[in-house]
């Protein structure tokens, strides 16, 4: 199992602006910039792979039970933004890496866990 604490510490070049619930297992991870997708598709105790920096990005994250939003191409999320992940408790970080570069790292990490099917 992989711990949020450990995915993040793992991701290459980004800055944790929330460190977030760092004990909680992290089971798989989402990409996607429509919300409403999210709401509907995301599972819970995921990370959510997206470039929506704003504040209702950490609601729909509370909504579905995802643990941490990573935002791709280093976007800068807004002050409220990270004063809400803070208070909700999810954990905000921000990478250099487009969607797909992070969502592939993300799989490569928590695969790490998983046995090979075969």
């Amino acid at each position: 199992m992989t711990t949020l604490r450990e995915l993040l510490a793992a991701l290459p070049n980004g800055e944790i602006l929330v460190p977030g619930p760092s004990d909680a297992t992290i089971t798989t991870g989402y990409t996607s910039d429509l919300l409403s997708d999210v709401l509907g598709h995301a599972p819970p105790d995921s990370v959510w792979i997206t470039i929506q920096a704003h504040r209702t990005s950490v609601a729909v994250a509370v909504g579905v039970g995802i643990r941490g939003i990573l935002l791709a191409h280093y976007r800068a999320p807004p002050p409220e933004m990270i004063e809400a992940a803070r208070t909700e408790g999810v954990a905000l970080a921000r990478f250099p890496a487009n969607q797909f570069e992070l969502s592939w790292r993300v799989q490569k990490i928590l695969s790490r866990d998983r046995p090979a099917s075969g």
